[in-house]
Order: structure tokens, then C-alpha cells, then sequence
């Protein structure tokens, strides 16, 4: 394995991993991307994208684990899972279409307060 690439671990339940495949596997920092569930070793992952909820046992999976990326705005979910060790950094993805439809969102809830 090329030491400047990582292999990542895609979990969720809630979107299609394979748009996130092909978006990713042509990107020069990654080795190989594995769709959870499954049961290839996963000994060399690094990057865990994940949005909620993943499955127990998975970080379990993953003793070269070093970043956890949020597929979605928030991160509580992560920060209160105890499989996630406390040393590892949990990033969020941040683009103009998720602001954009989290910016919907709070809208659509002031919206149905006021009705």
C-alpha cells in the first residue's frame, strides 16, 4: 500500500455509497474505499465516514482508525458514541448544498412554530 494513501471505511444507512465511491476513488489520497456492511479486512483503514446510526462493533474493526468524518452537519451523534475513542478528531463535511438545505431546514421549523 502507498503510505501517502488511506483506505476509508463509508457507513450508512442513509444514503447510496456508491455515488461517494466513484466521487472519491479517482482522489490521489485514497487507497481503497469499503462500504460497510462488510466482511474485507479492515485492518488498514484509516478514515471512517459515517452518518447515524452505525452499527456496534465497527470501530471494533478499524485498529488504524485516526479521523472520523460526519457525512451530515452534525457531529453529537459521534461525540457521544462511546465506540469512538476520545483521542481520534471527528470532522463534519461543510459544502454549499448541505448549508443550504440545513438552512431549509431551520426555516421550515420557525415556519411550523409560528403556524
Amino acid at each position: 500500500m502507498d503510505k501517502q494513501k488511506i483506505d476509508i471505511l463509508f457507513c450508512t444507512k442513509v444514503w447510496n455509497p456508491q455515488l461517494w465511491v466513484e466521487g472519491l476513488s479517482n482522489s490521489p489520497l485514497v487507497n481503497k474505499i469499503h462500504v460497510w456492511p462488510t466482511d474485507e479486512d479492515l485492518s488498514d483503514v484509516e478514515a471512517l465516514f459515517v452518518w447515524k446510526p452505525m452499527d456496534e462493533g465497527v470501530v471494533d474493526r478499524l485498529p488504524k482508525l485516526k479521523w472520523v468524518s460526519s457525512l451530515g452537519a452534525g457531529v453529537d451523534h459521534l461525540v457521544t458514541d462511546p465506540q469512538i475513542p476520545a483521542n481520534i478528531p471527528i470532522t463534519r463535511i461543510v459544502d454549499p448544498c448541505l448549508t443550504r438545505d440545513m438552512t431549509n431546514y431551520c426555516i421550515m421549523g420557525v415556519m411550523m412554530h409560528q403556524r
